[in-house]
């Protein structure tokens, strides 16, 4: 793997990253992933 081709795939590496997770980890930050449960939940019923 040239350094050429290294660095673009870390590149991507971060695209992909903030793209799943788009508000970070810190713990200010609040969980998705319980807001979209929660909603879903009560749209089922």
């Amino acid at each position: 793997m040239t350094m050429l081709q290294f660095i673009f795939f870390l590149g991507w590496m971060k695209v992909a990253e903030a793209l799943l997770n788009p508000l970070g980890e810190d713990d200010d930050d609040f969980e998705c992933n319980f807001l979209i449960d929660k909603n879903i939940a009560v749209t089922v019923r």
